[in-house]
């Protein structure tokens, strides 16, 4: 008797080529702005400040500034000391979404 041909299958992969860009860190620059660094180019303008929820508390930024080709800054009207993440909720193209990242 024969043995059956036996083939392992790999999962996942490479990427497609067209891998979306996400966010690399959030950094606390004073008390009410975080920095928001991506893999890639990004422009400030197509986000909205209700894409961007800290937490625990829930907190939305005032505003969403540019500070460099892959860098934006969150200002908020409060306080951001005692939030621990930021979540990325927003439908920006090409970006990942939802993300939640730890504020370092």
């Amino acid at each position: 008797m024969g043995r059956w041909a036996q083939r392992r299958r790999g999962g996942g992969g490479g990427g497609s080529g067209t891998d979306l860009i996400h966010i690399v860190s959030v950094n606390r620059d004073s008390d009410e702005i975080l920095i928001v660094q991506y893999t890639g180019p990004i422009t400030a303008a197509d986000f909205s400040a209700s894409d961007f929820t800290t937490s625990p508390g829930m907190l939305n930024p005032d505003t969403v500034d540019p500070d460099s080709s892959a860098t934006i800054d969150l200002t908020f009207l409060v306080t951001t000391v005692g939030q621990f993440s930021v979540t990325y909720t927003g439908t920006v193209g090409g970006i990942l979404t939802p993300q939640t990242v730890a504020i370092t």
